[in-house]
């Protein structure tokens, strides 16, 4: 396949083997949840790159609770950088990487997983720890497709809903990407949105740091960093750590 220089590419499949998350932990991708992966051209991004895992955190967790507001005992959050929780299980999550092509081009890889017929099993311990899973259907009784028809046959395998979630995600990244190239604003309108919401003063785990320190989210700086209340009552910017 010929692509020109500086492309956006969407790729979507019904189900993944050898799935990656963050620090190379696994991502169960079972067949009936979403699976996207979308090349953006580097070159395109004007706001600050520490702003992006926000931002597509954000286009997720509004995706999420679309599919849910009829739903009122589901709660919707996003977890920094751009995890999305729902009544705080994980239903959503990102993973983006830079790569270049044989060009020379770069890209920003930005992998989306999205729970949407099933919650995989998530270790509780161990190098594979992570946080209790949920999914779309989890959470309601009836589910819409794009066509607001009711999905609630427990024999659906959820494919092609999980599929057109896909690409209706795809497409908001690249409108988002096409707005923020003219748009002042962008990087601020980012951290007061993603600030709505965030579910601060809640207990969060260090994952990655030795003791399993935990902290307590306090609010967002203009670059993206989260600040956050250690156990010995100390402040910190946390820039590239993994939260529980």
């Amino acid at each position: 396949m010929n692509i020109e220089p500086n492309t956006y590419v969407a790729i979507t499949t019904e189900s993944q083997t050898n799935g990656r998350g963050t620090n190379n932990r696994t991502w169960i991708g079972r067949k009936g949840n979403t699976f996207l992966t979308l090349a953006i051209p580097s070159n395109d991004l004007k706001i600050p790159l520490t702003l992006l895992p926000l931002q597509i955190g954000l286009i997720l967790v509004e995706q999420v609770h679309s599919m849910l507001i009829n739903t009122k005992e589901a709660v919707v959050n996003v977890k920094w950088p751009n995890d999305v929780l729902v009544n705080e299980k994980k239903i959503a999550g990102v993973l983006i990487e830079s790569e270049q092509d044989y060009d020379g081009n770069y890209y920003f890889l930005v992998g989306i997983g999205v729970n949407y017929r099933f919650a995989p099993m998530v270790d509780a311990s161990g190098a594979q720890r992570g946080r209790e899973a949920t999914c779309i259907y989890d959470c309601v009784s009836s589910v819409k497709d794009n066509n607001d028809n009711d999905i609630d046959n427990d024999d659906n395998d959820g494919v092609e809903e999980a599929k057109a979630l896909g690409i209706k995600i795809a497409n908001d990244i690249k409108a988002w990407m096409e707005l923020q190239k003219s748009w002042d604003g962008a990087a601020d309108s980012i951290v007061t949105r993603w600030e709505n919401w965030a579910d601060f003063g809640t207990k969060l785990t260090l994952r990655d740091e030795p003791g399993n320190e935990i902290v307590i989210p306090l609010g967002l700086e203009k670059d993206g960093r989260l600040r956050v209340k250690g156990q010995n009552g100390k402040e910190r910017l946390l820039c590239f750590d993994y939260l529980l």
